[in-house]
């Protein structure tokens, strides 16, 4: 899925306050520039250190969400500059879960993307052959099924096939970056079939949008969506996962366009 090209307007929606830190970073910024003091590239570490003497009237968890932010965005940065960006293959993976168990998977979606390289996206889409439907949305899902291949499977058979999806990109590209709106959350539901192999790289695009809108709250899937990309996300009893992981690449692509060209 090619997404257009987000301008940085796009990413001033939402709560405009910067909050406490994110000001006196700022006037940390302008003061180390004007003194010509040699400054790290990392130039939150300095703030970060600056901000030390304040801890009891900053909360420790906000500066903490401030790093974290940080540091997902540093790793989008990363990999979207790289000299080699062939070699570079961002992966969106998605879940959904059951109404009457926050914890039940019912659908896996995984899409793959490449700026540099020929080799075909990879796009695969489970859904959980143990998970029973009420008689409409099974129908209408069904429909979808035939339309978009998805393909049914037994729930032990999810770790095995997401580790066989990994094992084939990783044979064609040295980086893998994995890619999610709150990734911990999915990781979490997938842990007890499944572990993110270690040479992989993890995005999460709610923290890096968070970053670049100075927000204090991190926003929904759907108000991302709603925000970056100018859609509304469609949700029913027949919604796709397929959809999901779109949004999500569509989403990264702007991300990605936006850090590289505004490096904070």
């Amino acid at each position: 899925m090619v997404a257009t090209t987000q301008s940085d307007s796009l990413f001033k929606g939402g709560n405009k306050s910067t909050g406490i830190v994110s000001r006196i970073g700022s006037c940390f910024q302008v003061v180390f520039k004007s003194l010509q003091f040699p400054v790290h590239s990392n130039l939150w570490e300095y703030t970060n250190a600056w901000l030390k003497p304040f801890a009891r009237i900053i909360p420790p968890a906000f500066i903490k969400k401030r790093d974290e932010n940080f540091i997902h965005k540093d790793r989008l940065l990363a990999l979207w500059n790289d000299p080699d960006i062939s070699s570079v293959v961002f992966v969106a993976l998605c879940a959904n879960v059951s109404k009457e168990s926050s914890d039940e998977v019912t659908q896996i979606g995984l899409a793959s993307w490449s700026r540099g390289n020929d080799i075909e996206p990879k796009c695969v889409h489970w859904r959980i052959r143990d998970v029973h439907d009420n008689g409409n949305a099974s129908a209408e899902l069904d429909d979808i099924e035939h339309l978009t291949r998805i393909h049914l499977i037994p729930r032990s058979h999810i770790g095995l096939l997401l580790q066989q999806e990994f094992d084939s990109l990783l044979e064609h590209f040295q980086k893998l970056c994995l890619v999610g709106h709150s990734i911990d959350t999915t990781l979490k539901l997938l842990s007890n079939y499944w572990n993110v192999p270690r040479s992989v790289t993890i995005v999460d695009t709610q923290r890096v949008l968070q970053f670049h809108n100075h927000q204090s709250d991190l926003l929904p899937f759907d108000e991302a969506i709603k925000t970056v990309l100018k859609k509304k996300r469609k949700i029913g009893p027949a919604h796709h996962i397929k959809q999901d992981t779109e949004d999500t690449i569509a989403l990264l692509e702007a991300l990605g366009r936006n850090v590289a060209g505004k490096e904070l």
